[in-house]
């Protein structure tokens, strides 16, 4: 949030992209593993939906950074547009 209250402009778009992008990412992989680990059904319903629910909101802001020619995690400024 530091980083991010220092920014202004496009600097700012592409640095909240970038974190949106590895939180949502950090979140899915979270839920993913606390999925196997419930034994109770019910349980184990709420995070295979929270994971759902995280894999969409991730793919639309990596097609958000697509769209603005965001580099994330490991992805090139061009490798990332040619996706």
């Amino acid at each position: 949030m530091a980083k991010l209250e220092g920014l202004s402009g496009p600097q700012f778009d592409e640095a909240y992209i970038q974190a949106m992008v590895k939180d949502h990412k950090r979140d899915l992989k979270e839920f993913q593993d606390e999925a196997p680990a419930a034994q109770n059904r019910n349980v184990k319903q709420a995070p295979q939906q929270g994971a759902g629910v995280i894999s969409q909101h991730l793919q639309m802001i990596q097609q958000i950074a697509h769209n603005h020619n965001v580099a994330v995690e490991g992805k090139s400024k061009t490798t990332a547009s040619m996706q």
